[in-house]
């Protein structure tokens, strides 16, 4: 009886076994590379950093603040990307890898394309910091590859509120500040940013609001050059998307007479580079700018109101602190400064 039932759990045995060879075997998970899984998304960040001339390591800092450069939920046993499962922001609002706020919550075409296409979603996040370079206060110059002047930039990018103010927000580091600390530091084996900047002293900023958009501001000190990728024809004439996305100086200076606030960012970074040996046309698009610039800040004096006053300071100080390229130029906008500002 026992040597029966012995037999008959011996053949069962041999009937898993032979039914665990006709069934195929489920492949183990493969171990989650974290240091591939860097480097490739390090490579897409530069690129697209470069093509809208944006500084990489600037760039790479705030995807770090914004979402630790995840574009999708992480599974905590296996550190894989669920890439079913978007990374959405706290505040229930910011979508992927930058955490893109800017939509139009009717429109799920761009919604979605946000949530699953990570390429898209840094494209519309470089367009972003791109305009809030634009629209608020330029610093010193206005040279690209100098990490200190996208200060604002980064703080707008956050939101150009009192809550980015240092003198503010007592209670922890400011967003842009976060921002600027990550610099130069090292997270991990795969993640090393390099140069620092410097922070704009908290004495300078107003103790509750942002600046103004009209005010000046120069370049705090030490500054730190980037490590964006010059190509002068990109700075020129084809950085970046089109039309408003534009990333180059030619769209800006046609765009409009104030259009060469801006536009000069991108000449004044071609010839500030020393990769850039011939600065005959850098040299030509920034004498034209200056012109355009100084016939706008004329006309608006002539309108005899604060608010005009303001933005023709800001114009002639943004035309001094650029080369020094004609002596009759720098004469007028030293001139017209001196007399704006005493309007004020």
């Amino acid at each position: 009886m026992r040597t029966h039932h012995y037999m008959k759990i011996i053949a069962v045995l041999i009937i898993g076994f032979f039914i665990m060879q006709l069934s195929p075997a489920k492949p183990a998970m493969a171990a989650f590379d974290q240091q591939t899984y860097y480097n490739d998304i390090g490579k897409k960040i530069e690129d697209k950093a470069n093509k809208y001339n944006i500084p990489p390591v600037l760039l790479k800092a705030v995807i770090w603040m914004e979402s630790g450069w995840q574009q999708y939920k992480v599974d905590p046993t296996t550190g894989q990307p669920l890439t079913d499962q978007p990374l959405i922001g706290n505040d229930g609002i910011g979508i992927g890898i930058m955490q893109i706020s800017s939509y139009d919550c009717n429109d799920k075409v761009t919604m979605d394309k946000l949530k699953t296409d990570l390429d898209y979603n840094l494209e519309v996040g470089c367009q972003i910091l791109n305009y809030k370079l634009r629209v608020n206060p330029k610093i010193g110059d206005g040279d690209r590859d100098v990490l200190e002047n996208w200060y604002f930039a980064v703080w707008a990018y956050n939101g150009w509120c009192s809550l980015n103010n240092p003198n503010f927000m007592t209670g922890k580091p400011a967003y842009q500040d976060e921002v600027f600390d990550l610099m130069g530091q090292k997270y991990n084996s795969a993640i090393t940013f390099a140069p620092g900047a410097t922070k704009l002293p908290k004495s300078l900023l107003p103790l509750v609001n942002p600046p103004r958009l009209t005010s000046c501001w120069s370049t705090p000190t030490p500054v730190h050059v980037s490590d964006l990728v010059i190509n002068s024809n990109s700075l020129i004439s084809s950085g970046g998307g089109s039309g408003m996305d534009a990333a180059n100086g030619d769209y800006w200076t046609n765009y409009a007479r104030w259009g060469s606030y801006y536009a000069l960012g991108f000449y004044v970074t071609a010839y500030n580079s020393p990769l850039v040996k011939d600065k005959t046309i850098s040299s030509q698009k920034i004498l034209s700018s200056y012109n355009k610039l100084l016939e706008e800040a004329d006309s608006l004096v002539l309108e005899d109101k604060e608010s005009s006053y303001a933005t023709a300071v800001k114009y002639y100080w943004t035309v001094l602190q650029g080369p020094n390229l004609d002596a009759n130029i720098s004469e007028r906008a030293r001139a017209g400064h001196l007399s704006a500002l005493g309007k004020l």
